[in-house]
């Protein structure tokens, strides 16, 4: 977090960076932070939020937040994200659709923990309005053949069911 905080002022105070690198970083940033909260939300429920640098004259004592502040943290950081962020970008970048998709997954986690699961939750309408912006309707999604997906790379890395792509060098 002290990384990304880091990088989010410095962007931000940079007279250097353009406008659009400026946009498009900060969102890269919003989607890392919002995937590093999330990933100990699941464990941890409620968090403490920080969300800026911490100097040496802040309050340390931070409190953890309820898990509803957790996740509106959380899923606020993923639509200022996949508002900003470019639907295609090189791979294993963040882009629109990877926000969306990892938007889709907290509010519907945030829905079951937040309110139980309540038909009436506005977490719902959140998974829905990122879906559709993935272009899932309810006609369905084409899908990659399955088997294909692994028998080449270049069959694999040129699968639309791909969002966001981890690769690794084969030697590791």
């Amino acid at each position: 977090l002290w990384r990304i905080h880091t990088a989010m002022a410095n962007i931000q105070a940079s007279s250097t960076f353009s406008e659009d690198f400026k946009k498009s970083a900060l969102a890269e940033l919003h989607f890392l932070r919002a995937a590093h909260y999330f990933m100990f939300a699941k464990q941890y429920g409620g968090l403490q939020i920080i969300d800026k640098v911490l100097t040496l004259e802040d309050d340390l004592q931070i409190p953890r937040a309820s898990i509803k502040e957790t996740y509106d943290f959380i899923i606020s950081d993923l639509e200022a994200a996949a508002e900003a962020l470019p639907a295609t970008a090189e791979r294993g970048r963040a882009t629109s659709n990877a926000a969306n998709a990892l938007l889709m997954r907290v509010a519907l986690q945030a829905a079951a923990y937040v309110d139980g699961g309540t038909a009436n939750s506005a977490y719902y309408d959140k998974v829905i309005r990122s879906g559709q912006a993935l272009g899932l309707n309810a006609e369905g999604s084409q899908l990659s053949p399955y088997g294909d997906m692994f028998r080449s790379y270049e069959t694999a890395t040129s699968s639309p069911e791909i969002i966001l792509s981890r690769e690794r060098n084969k030697t590791n």
